[in-house]
């Protein structure tokens, strides 16, 4: 969840992660990699990338971190709060057939081992938007 929300937080910023790299002093390609989701943040990095965002994005940033370090076993009795929001510890379950669930879950496996297969799916996303 944290690379989501990472990502998401540079895209609601307008900055691309050249662009946040020179501004937080993290280097390029570290934050590709936290982008990705190809390296988790440590306890440190969280910080540094915490103080270099706005507000709403810091909140948005933490908490995903904060759910992905949760136990599993502690989830349904955890809940990650902020001073404005709650958030919840599972997103909205999306409604598909089976075959379409686990074709979309070796995708997303094979994006994260393979960045040219992250690339690709992130450029058929790209079409498809355009598509609307």
């Amino acid at each position: 969840m944290f690379s989501q929300a990472f990502d998401l937080a540079l895209h609601q910023l307008g900055l691309s992660r050249r662009e946040y790299s020179r501004a937080s002093g993290i280097p390029e390609a570290q934050v590709s990699k936290y982008a990705r989701g190809l390296i988790s943040a440590g306890t440190s990095s969280l910080e540094t990338i915490a103080k270099s965002l706005p507000e709403e994005q810091r909140a948005m940033v933490v908490s995903a971190w904060l759910r992905d370090h949760t136990p599993e076993c502690a989830h349904g009795i955890v809940k990650v709060e902020t001073s404005r929001n709650v958030f919840q510890e599972e997103a909205p379950r999306l409604v598909m057939s089976p075959e379409l669930e686990s074709a979309i879950r070796h995708i997303s496996n094979m994006a994260v081992k393979h960045s040219e297969i992250g690339e690709l799916v992130i450029r058929l996303s790209e079409a498809l938007k355009s598509r609307r």
